[in-house]
């Protein structure tokens, strides 16, 4: 009884946070206007510079000068229930607020030249969330600091961002082939609170060991690389196939005070997953082109990512994410001289279980089912508008209250969430 009584105790150290957003689990899965009207899908054949930079540089040598630039809202939705058999049970609805992300993309390719470059900024990652504490549901009860008192979380707050910097060079080998490469430098700015990354703190000598706060983080940078290759077919049929690397990222750092107001940091390894994507499209139809992508986002051998469990001193290891497969789709349709209307589904794998519920309190990027439309309208040969929308459809997890000495008997986390994103961009073509 007295196991359990501190199983119970310990909903401070349960949740394991999925500090990582490549869809369905890392990243975002729109990136720009028109790459949500087609469902990201771009390994073939891209429609705009920010998805071909980033999806499959050899596409730039195929497509003409352009600058591009969006911004999205991201306007998530979720709640959480918790109980524990004789502690009750409650519903508490997160207040995250939307979330402004920026992109850009540049591609030149020098008239009559095989040659094309790129350069693109997107915000890959972008969550946030923000539970105030609640006494009357388990998991967000305030901490305990005495022994045999239950405690829970309490306030929870996270923001999350990965934005990503790619240079790219293509080259037009033949009619048909095109290759391309390029580095890639990401910039993180991770933070949360409880800082469940740190070892639990009982400085204090209470016997209730509590989480420490973020009490201030610093930005870290890292890199890595991509290649990419395309195939132009016949009858309006393109292939493509991309590799981007691991971005190898350096450690993430937190300040914070122990129980007894003492400094103290926490150090975290993580890295963004490698992904490889195959793409085909088909042009054949008047006016109107077809795209599809299949993607396998590496996230089981990514540090931070695949990471799983608790540490020998009751802190998180990382996310424990399973590698998934994506498939997305696009059609984009020319409606008139003028006007291009697009529409995209998004299938991922989950790469979280029902035993990672406690995860997605943080950020949630479990969800499966995307559905994207956009369009454009050319207010001249060389101006165009861009809007899109995408609606990430309702999803949930539920599972057990974990904690370091395993799961609590009796107790149940439920969470629900779905988002709305909404695009605006602007491309000129030169």
């Amino acid at each position: 009884m007295r196991n359990i009584a501190l199983l119970t105790l310990f909903l401070t150290l349960i949740t394991r946070s999925s500090v990582t957003l490549a869809q369905g689990g890392l990243m975002l899965p729109i990136m720009s206007p028109t790459s949500a009207g087609m469902g990201t899908a771009a390994t073939a054949t891209a429609v705009d510079s920010m998805g071909a930079i980033y999806w499959n540089t050899a596409n730039m040598s195929r497509m003409e000068s352009q600058v591009g630039l969006s911004v999205i809202d991201v306007m998530p939705k979720s709640r959480v229930r918790s109980s524990i058999q004789g502690l009750g049970a409650g519903v508490t609805e997160a207040d995250a607020g939307g979330t402004i992300l920026p992109g850009f993309g540049l591609i030149y390719r020098p008239e009559d030249s095989d040659w094309a470059f790129g350069l693109a900024a997107v915000t890959v990652a972008g969550a946030g969330a923000n539970y105030p504490a609640d006494l009357t549901n388990p998991i967000f009860t305030p901490q305990s600091n005495t022994p045999m008192a239950p405690g829970g979380l309490g306030q929870v707050r996270s923001s999350v961002i990965y934005s990503e910097f790619v240079l790219g060079v293509s080259y037009a080998i033949s009619e048909r082939w095109s290759v391309g490469a390029g580095p890639t430098l990401v910039y993180s700015d991770i933070g949360f609170s409880p800082l469940i990354l740190a070892d639990l703190d009982d400085a204090d000598g209470s016997g209730q060991p509590r989480v420490t706060t973020d009490d201030g983080h610093a930005a870290n940078w890292g890199g890595g690389f991509q290649v990419g290759v395309s195939f132009r077919g016949d009858s309006g049929w393109n292939f493509g196939a991309s590799y981007k690397s691991e971005r190898w990222m350096e450690d993430a750092l937190w300040n914070s005070t122990d129980e007894l107001g003492r400094p103290t940091r926490t150090a975290w390894a993580h890295e963004m997953p490698s992904i490889i994507s195959l793409g085909a499209s088909y042009a054949g139809c008047d006016c109107t082109l077809f795209v599809v992508d299949v993607r396998y986002v590496d996230y089981s051998h990514a540090r931070g990512c695949g990471d799983d469990g608790f540490g020998p001193n009751g802190n998180v290891l990382g996310a424990g994410q399973s590698s998934i497969v994506v498939v997305t789709t696009g059609m984009q349709r020319q409606l008139t001289t003028k006007h291009t209307a697009r529409i995209g589904y998004t299938f991922n794998q989950s790469p979280h279980n029902s035993g990672d519920v406690m995860e997605s309190i943080f950020a949630p990027f479990y969800w499966q089912h995307t559905l994207h439309m956009g369009g454009s309208v050319a207010v001249s040969d060389a101006f165009s508008i861009d809007v899109g929308y995408s609606l990430i459809l309702p999803a949930e997890l539920e599972g057990p209250i974990q904690t370091p000495a395993g799961p609590v008997p009796n107790s149940s986390v439920e969470h629900r969430m779905h988002a709305h994103l909404l695009s605006l961009g602007a491309t000129v073509r030169f």
